[in-house]
């Protein structure tokens, strides 16, 4: 069931980023991204790893509003090894060139977890603390609750969480990139951390190909379960600027 409201979700974003793609050169400053990543292995064993992403950004002349989802599905041998879904919003109020306000909510469900879900509300202040000619490096930092469901009990956890990002960019050259970004969300249950680092070079017109490691961790997790994460994916990328 997860996997296929995983797969609407995913595609219902991806249609509409390309549906937006038409409108990315007006005034209403649209712009977003899609990725998809396949791995599959046949032979003696059979693995499929499947990686989806996108995010869409309105960008007004007050305000800024970021819409995104991920996920990630894998199994092997016909046994699934990974499930989740992330979906995430956030709306900036724009202070000066350089600071602004910000409400942030971010919902996410891993069925191999040992939580059934997450959800986090938070409101702070961010400001773009380095802005070079190829370098830019922006922060935010606020308060927010979050409410956790346990798998194993069913009880729900709640507490007040310190929310802080940073999120980085080198452009090395007209075609290609790397971004870090860091999520941290720390609270008295637990504290979970998510750093994505990639490398995105342009292919031809809007599309190009994608180098991604990410990491997460989650400080309180039950035996036999780990406290990280690790996926490497490669993925075709779908931009509109």
């Amino acid at each position: 069931m997860m996997r296929q409201i995983s797969s609407v979700s995913s595609a219902a974003l991806l249609g509409l980023l390309l549906a937006t793609g038409a409108q990315a050169e007006d005034e209403s400053g649209w712009s977003g991204k899609g990725a998809v990543g396949v791995v599959a292995q046949r032979g003696n064993s059979e693995t499929e790893t499947i990686s989806i992403s996108a995010e869409l950004i309105n960008n007004l002349e007050q305000w800024r509003h970021t819409l995104g989802l991920n996920t990630l599905n894998a199994s092997d041998d016909g046994v699934d090894t990974a499930d989740r879904l992330e979906i995430y919003g956030k709306t900036d109020y724009k202070i000066s060139d350089t600071s602004f306000w910000f409400a942030s909510l971010r919902y996410e469900d891993d069925e191999f977890s040992q939580f059934d879900s997450q959800a986090t509300l938070a409101a702070g202040y961010g400001r773009q603390l380095l802005k070079r000619e190829n370098h830019v490096l922006t922060g935010e930092v606020g308060l927010g609750y979050r409410r956790a469901e346990l798998r194993a009990s069913g009880e729900t956890e709640t507490d007040p969480i310190l929310r802080g990002t940073l999120a980085y960019r080198w452009d090395i050259s007209e075609t290609a990139a790397l971004t870090n970004n860091l999520l941290v969300e720390a609270g008295s249950d637990n504290t979970f951390a998510k750093n994505v680092t990639a490398i995105t070079a342009d292919i031809a017109n809007n599309f190009g190909i994608q180098f991604a490691y990410e990491v997460r961790h989650n400080t309180e997790v039950d035996d036999p379960a780990e406290n990280s994460d690790f996926v490497t994916t490669v993925n075709l990328v779908y931009s509109i600027k």
